[in-house]
C-alpha cells in the first residue's frame, strides 16, 4: 500500500482513521509511560528486597532506611508503615496495616489503564 493510497483512504474514511491513529498514538503512550513506571517499581524493591535481606538485623532502622533510600516507589511506602509499626503492634495488626498501605498503593499502580480499557472497547 502506497502513502498516496493510504492517504485517500483517510481522506475517505470521514475521519475515523485519523481518529484510530489518535487512539494508537494515546495508547502507546500509556503502555510505554506504564511499562516504565512498572519496570522501576520492580527493580526497586528487588534492590529493596536484596538490602533487606543482607542486613544481619531486620529492625525499624533498617527498613525506614530502604524506605527513604526508594522514596517514590510503592515499596517505600510499606517498608515506612512496617519501619513505624515495627514492635509497637501485634502481628495480625501489621497484617492489617500492610494490607491498607498495599489497597492505597493500587491506584497509583493501575494508573491510566482505563485509557487503554476504552481504547480496547472502542476499536
Amino acid at each position: 500500500m502506497t502513502v498516496d493510497t493510504f492517504m485517500h483512504l483517510a481522506n475517505n474514511s470521514d475521519g475515523v482513521l485519523y481518529v484510530i491513529a489518535a487512539m494508537l498514538l494515546v495508547a502507546l503512550t500509556v503502555i510505554i509511560e506504564r511499562f516504565w513506571f512498572l519496570h522501576r517499581a520492580a527493580a526497586s524493591s528487588h534492590a529493596a528486597l536484596d538490602a533487606i535481606d543482607r542486613s544481619e538485623l531486620l529492625s525499624a532502622a533498617t527498613l525506614a532506611a530502604c524506605a527513604e533510600q526508594f522514596r517514590g516507589m510503592p515499596a517505600a511506602s510499606l517498608f515506612a508503615s512496617a519501619a513505624r509499626l515495627a514492635g509497637h503492634t501485634s502481628d495480625d495488626a501489621l497484617e492489617s496495616c500492610m494490607e491498607e498501605v498495599i489497597m492505597r498503593q493500587a491506584p497509583r499502580i493501575d494508573r491510566f489503564l482505563w485509557v487503554l480499557d476504552t481504547i480496547v472497547t472502542l476499536v
